[in-house]
């Protein structure tokens, strides 16, 4: 073989060893789950490979774990246990339900009692679920259940590790925070996994870190009263929590 045949067979070497190396591809990733009673849905501006979506599949596992502790639905989670035993001795609850717990009182005291997790006791009596029937309840009806819903009488004992509602009929509800402390798990899981660009929606909590490739993310509110899929406002983010609410889900009109 001459020089110059051997000087080009080790550049094509060289070239095809250092492409065979490279990190895939960065691209637009998404899949979604239903967990916590929403979807749950995953955007990630990295490679569609084996790592990107064992990540992914962390986070719905997450979401469906701590689905089981804080659910009002699922037999046996935590928070049915300690909606059980209202009134009673204390119950062992997990670190996760007694964080969320913490928290929540944290912020009810922020906000004097404005945001209560025991308002409990007044979801069963409007409806807008699977059992949605478009009544409007009784103001008398409603008064009884008020003096049910005080975040003090909610207790957390840290180191017994247990949790107690000190009046007969008090129940929690973490439907209020429990997909937002869901959606900070997800964010660890995925940064801890080597995702930094990502966005993380379950309903209406939303979380973006880093950019779409090179724009920032960007992110838009529907219009509740305008055609499907549109949108009357949208803001580009990054690294930060957006959250909104809106009448147009679930509700009912006499």
């Amino acid at each position: 073989m001459t020089r110059l045949g051997a000087v080009l067979v080790s550049a094509f070497c060289l070239t095809a060893c250092a492409g065979s190396s490279q990190r895939p591809q960065a691209a637009l990733v998404e899949r979604s789950h239903v967990s916590m009673g929403s979807e749950v849905r995953l955007t990630a501006w990295a490679p569609d490979d084996a790592a990107t979506l064992a990540a992914f599949a962390k986070v719905f596992d997450e979401f469906d774990r701590l689905d089981r502790l804080m659910s009002v639905w699922r037999e046996g989670s935590d928070v049915l246990r300690i909606n059980a035993g209202a009134g009673g001795p204390a119950v062992p609850v997990s670190p996760e339900v007694r964080e969320v717990i913490g928290t929540a009182r944290q912020v009810s005291e922020w906000t004097d009692g404005k945001f209560d997790v025991t308002f409990g006791a007044l979801s069963g009596i409007w409806k807008f679920d699977h059992d949605l029937d478009g009544r409007v309840p009784p103001h008398d009806e409603i008064a009884v259940r008020l003096s049910l819903i005080d975040y003090r009488a909610l207790e957390v004992d840290e180191r017994a590790g247990t949790s107690r509602l000190a009046r007969p009929g008090m129940q929690v509800h973490l439907g209020g925070i429990g997909k937002g402390y869901a959606l900070d798990r997800g964010v660890e899981i995925l940064r801890g996994a080597g995702v930094t660009d990502f966005m993380i929606q379950s309903g209406g909590d939303l979380y973006l870190a880093g950019r779409r490739g090179d724009r920032p993310w960007r992110v838009g509110i529907q219009d509740p009263r305008g055609p499907a899929n549109s949108t009357f406002a949208a803001i580009e983010l990054a690294n930060s929590a957006f959250s909104t609410s809106g009448d147009y889900e679930r509700f009912f009109m006499r």
